[in-house]
């Protein structure tokens, strides 16, 4: 199957927070990656360590009356975990907290009880950035409170490095104006804990991009709205998962579309029709040609004659000439006739005429 180049539009959707982008949040630096482990990583990304407070109520004047946390309960080893967590007021304002490393204490613990250290961040859109570097793979059990008082608890997962090797795509082939389904699966078919921060980035003529969380597994949906080609890559952290990038042709016709060409003294609105992205119509000339004379092939020329025919001179016939005598003409004299009627002297000179002409005969 030849694929054509892609040139259509592209779009991204993530099935959760990119770690990558939580950490750039508020933070005015160009993110180049995860340059160093534990610690200095974290404080290369402006965040600071959070001890453990004790105080038990606000003396700062803090509005924040209800929170809300986000992010992603899955990660690897060598990679932060981080979460936000956003502060309103009664009227539902996002409001930031206060000098809260004063106030806020978050516990993170692996399932075998080893405490892990907490960092924290606070950003320019008014949310603080929670997090952990984990160096242990398997669950942790995370704990937020404010003032002593409890606000979220939840289990984030940590797998080992190359997660990303653990999904494989399963997909039906594509068709134009009807729902393409591409399904994230487990190479071993287990249902997964946590969540899982899939980028899916698309690349073809279709619409409708959307990831979604089923429980277990995560299924990409989107619709072509024209044949031709279509590139879709699915990651994990950065990393693409097994069958990705999937890179397949929407079957059908594609249809061409046409510009109107201006023609020299046309009318304006007059031209010639022609496909997007052709060249200018050229004069065509035969290539590397000379005009030539043109001969038979293996042919000589031939003298036609006459088959079995022997040439014959023609020759006047010898004509005979034929002396032409005059007719003798005999003077015919009349006579008047005496007392006779006209007819009978009429009949004597005929009568004379034809003996004249015996006598000579």
């Amino acid at each position: 199957m030849v694929v054509q180049p892609i040139t259509a539009q592209t779009m991204v959707v993530q099935s959760g927070d990119d770690i990558g982008a939580l950490l750039k949040t508020g933070v005015d630096r160009n993110y180049n990656g995860l340059l160093n482990e534990g610690a200095t990583m974290m404080q290369d990304f402006g965040f600071a360590l959070l001890k453990e407070s004790f105080a038990e109520s606000d003396q700062d004047g803090n509005t924040a009356a209800d929170f809300k946390v986000s992010g992603n309960t899955s990660t690897v080893v060598g990679t932060p975990s981080i979460l936000l967590l956003k502060g309103f007021n009664d009227q539902g304002i996002p409001t930031a907290l206060i000098r809260p490393e004063k106030y806020l204490n978050v516990y993170y613990t692996h399932f075998t009880g080893v405490s892990i250290q907490p960092w924290y961040r606070e950003n320019e859109d008014t949310t603080l950035a929670l997090g952990f570097y984990p160096t242990l793979v398997g669950e942790h059990q995370m704990k937020i409170t404010l003032v002593g008082n409890e606000l979220f608890e939840t289990t984030i997962h940590v797998n080992p490095a190359g997660e990303e090797n653990r999904w494989v795509t399963r997909l039906e082939m594509p068709q134009v104006n009807k729902k393409w389904i591409i399904d994230i699966v487990r190479t071993d078919g287990s249902k997964p804990d946590g969540k899982y921060a899939f980028e899916v980035e698309s690349q073809g003529n279709v619409t409708n991009l959307n990831i979604e969380d089923l429980g277990g597994q995560y299924r990409v949906t989107c619709v072509p709205i024209t044949p031709g080609p279509v590139k879709m890559h699915i990651r994990l952290q950065g990393q693409y998962i097994n069958g990705s990038p999937i890179e397949l042709v929407v079957p059908g016709q594609v249809p061409q579309q046409t510009v109107m060409m201006p023609m020299y003294g046309a009318q304006p609105g007059y031209g010639m029709m022609m496909p997007m992205n052709a060249q200018q119509p050229q004069m065509m000339q035969p290539m590397n040609m000379q005009p030539q004379v043109m001969q038979p092939m293996n042919a000589k020329p031939l003298v036609v004659q006459p088959v079995n025919a022997t040439p014959v001179s023609a020759q006047p016939v010898k004509a005979v000439p034929v002396a032409v005598q005059p007719v003798k003409a005999v003077p015919v004299k009349a006579v008047p006739a005496k007392g006779t009627s006209k007819d009978k002297g009429a009949s004597d000179a005929l009568a004379d005429l034809l003996a004249d002409l015996e006598a000579d005969s």
